[in-house]
């Protein structure tokens, strides 16, 4: 195996970091600055790109969001509380059934971020709400 590895491109993924660029005066407003970290992994011959995009709100408030070059989409969204755990977290994994179109993901992120304010455990329905439309999980038992 060759030891230069390839740039791989993915439409997907190029099309959501385009669809964050193009949003990202509306983020600001938000207090949403993402940080975005692209990577390539590596398995013998074959190659695999994913970004990861970190969200966070406020102090130990978090969206994370892992994206692969086939569409797969882990989605994170947490918040702690000082010396007492969780307030809530919810977790969301599935394939991306919008396309290569990345302006429906951006939505979701930002309605996310309007539902996660003043979110409690109680409240995550709405994360599941925003999400569950946009990511399909597969066959499940009866």
């Amino acid at each position: 195996m060759s030891n230069k590895m390839p740039r791989v491109d993915s439409e997907f993924l190029e099309g959501v970091l385009e669809s964050i660029r193009r949003r990202s005066k509306a983020l600001k407003h938000r207090n949403a600055k993402p940080a975005i970290e692209r990577f390539l992994e590596v398995q013998e011959d074959h190659f695999e790109e994913r970004i990861e995009i970190r969200i966070d709100i406020r102090p130990r408030q978090t969206l994370r969001l892992k994206l692969w070059s086939d569409r797969f989409i882990d989605v994170w969204a947490a918040e702690s509380v000082w010396q007492a755990g969780w307030k809530f977290q919810y977790q969301k994994s599935g394939r991306f059934v919008g396309g290569i179109d990345g302006r429906k993901i951006v939505g979701a992120i930002e309605e996310s971020l309007s539902a996660m304010f003043e979110m409690t455990a109680d409240d995550t329905s709405e994360l599941e709400q925003t999400w569950k439309p946009l990511l399909a999980s597969g066959p499940s038992a009866l």
